[in-house]
Parts: C-alpha cells; structure tokens; sequence
C-alpha cells in the first residue's frame, strides 16, 4: 500500500492499481448511488446531511475523536461513500484555478499523483483516488493524513461492528483548503457537459436541510456534528450567503483566524 501513496507518474499508477478488482471485491462501488444502497443495506437507512441517523458514521467519527490529538485531523478527514463514475480507471483530481473547481475522472493530469480516498481494509488502508500535482498538497501535510488513516484503520478492522468490505472509507478533505486548515464551504460532485469521463466538484453554500436524506450525498464530516437548532441553521444561511460572496481564499483566511481564537 505504501507505494501507492504517492505515484510520480500516471503510467505507473495504472500498472499498480487493479482498480477493477477493487470494484469486484466491493470495495468501491460502481456508482454513488449503489454506494449509498451499500450503507443502506448495512445500517437500514440513509444517512442525512450530516449522518447523525447513521450508527455507521458514528463508529467512525468516536473513533477519530479517540485518536485524535486535537480537532485540526477533523477539518482534513471527510467521512465517505467509496464509489467511482468511471470505467475502472485510476481517478484523479485536478484544481481548474480559472474556474474555482475541481475536475475530477480518469484524467491524466500531472504527477506527482497523492492518494486521497481510502477505503477500510485488514491488509491496510486501499487509495483508489488521487490529486494530481495542481492541487498543491504539500509533502508534510499529507504523510500526517496518511499515518492517522493507517492508524485509523489498524483500530476499525478490529472493532466488533467492522466487516469487509465496509461501506464507508476516508478522504483528505483538501477542497477549497489546506488539509488542516477549516472547511470554508461543503462541496458537491456533478456531472458536467464535458463528457462522460469528467465531474465537477464546486462549492455549497447553503446549510438547508440538514435533517434530511440526500441520496446522492457520499461524504459526511469526521467531526462528531453538534446540535443545531432552527435559529443555528437560519444564522449558518445567513453567514454562508454573506461568505460566498468571498473567494473561497479569503473565506479560509477568515475561519482560520477565527477557530485559533
């Protein structure tokens, strides 16, 4: 596994992943949407926005509570459904500046090539996505992602909910951010009009809703959420609208200064 962390070229990349036999095996699904069955089957329900209907989500996240040093390993883990759109293919991310998103697919892109996603396993934790170099992760950051996702999974293979192949996995919440740095915005992956072989990740602004069931939804925080009343929500849909007017830089700079204080 650990050769996979990080692949310098993508012709080596794709001579290492058997990404097919991924698929086969269950490990990730052939779409969101048999993604989200998988947790269904398992669980007996979807999870909503934030996953609180979910015991799943909940094993997880008292897991990274338990390990974690401090809350900074919160804001660069999501919680996710692993699944892919694509033919099996190695699938890469890749940062369009010009654009503000995120183009994701079995893309060549620009090695460096560093494993992002993850799903649970007993022989370690397998990457089956990874960003290409224009998304500017830095060396440091990401073996600190990686030991605690190692270290995550040697906990979850051996707790008594865990069976593979489990619906849920891990990924590096890097999006519109540094790993460690708070999440400015949620972020949502759709189909776009370049074809097939690309999706298109952007930023989600609102906070309505979060009780409820979104079936395409594939990712969850790994924070354990708080409650949030009627009026939270409202002050969120209030704050958020005033934020996205912001690029999503400078919306990070804000949150950054605000949790150190």
């Amino acid at each position: 596994m650990s050769d996979l962390l990080e692949v310098r070229t993508l012709r080596k990349l794709e001579s290492k992943v058997e990404y097919k036999g991924l698929i086969n095996a269950g490990l990730v699904a052939p779409s969101p949407r048999a993604a989200v069955k998988r947790i269904e089957a398992e669980y007996g329900e979807v999870p909503n926005r934030l996953g609180t209907n979910c015991q799943g989500l909940d094993h997880i996240r008292r897991i990274i509570s338990e390990l974690a040093d401090n809350e900074e390993i919160c804001h660069a883990l999501s919680i996710v459904a692993p699944h892919t759109h694509w033919p099996p293919a190695p699938v890469i991310h890749r940062f369009d500046a010009e654009a503000e998103c995120y183009w994701v697919g079995p893309d060549h892109g620009t090695g460096p090539f560093r494993a992002i996603s993850f799903t649970f396993h007993p022989d370690g934790p397998i990457p089956y996505e990874w960003a290409d170099s224009s998304c500017d992760l830095s060396d440091g950051e990401m073996k600190r992602v990686w030991q605690f996702i190692i270290e995550l999974n040697s906990q979850a293979i051996h707790a008594e909910w865990f069976s593979a192949p489990y619906p849920f996995g891990l990924s590096v919440n890097f999006r519109f951010k540094s790993p460690f740095s708070p999440a400015p915005f949620s972020t949502h992956e759709k189909p776009t009009n370049k074809g097939k072989d690309w999706s298109c990740v952007e930023r989600v602004i609102s906070t309505d809703n979060l009780n409820n069931v979104h079936r395409d939804q594939v990712g969850w925080s790994s924070a354990i959420p708080p409650e949030i009343s009627e009026a939270d929500q409202e002050a969120l849909n209030v704050l958020n609208g005033m934020l996205s007017e912001l690029p999503a830089s400078e919306v990070e700079a804000i949150l950054a200064n605000e949790f150190k204080g």
